[in-house]
């Protein structure tokens, strides 16, 4: 156990975009259908690694970028409320003279 730890432990410095290309190598593994059953289940724990790892580096990313948008007051409408606003629903700015 310590030492699929000490695996995950690794994959925390690893770039994003390296645990992408590295699992993107997995799943072609996994796709050609050589490798025999118990290499098979060890490129597959090893993919699943991978995905965790990158799901988790982008779930602190996006947590990073809510945390800068939350300072910025000037930020842009979510899209569904600007469209409402363009159509004259109920928040729509009667100011306006055209």
């Amino acid at each position: 156990m310590a030492n699929e730890e000490r695996r995950e432990a690794a994959l925390d410095d690893v770039a994003y975009e390296k645990l992408i290309d590295e699992l993107d190598g997995v799943v072609r593994q996994l796709e050609a259908s050589e490798l025999s059953l118990e290499e098979s289940l060890k490129a597959f724990e090893r993919g699943v690694r991978l995905a965790k790892a990158a799901e988790d580096r982008l779930d602190r990313a996006e947590q990073r970028v809510e945390v800068l948008m939350q300072g910025d007051r000037r930020q842009p409408l979510p899209a569904q409320e600007g469209a409402e606003r363009a159509k004259g629903g109920p928040e729509a700015d009667d100011d306006i003279p055209f």
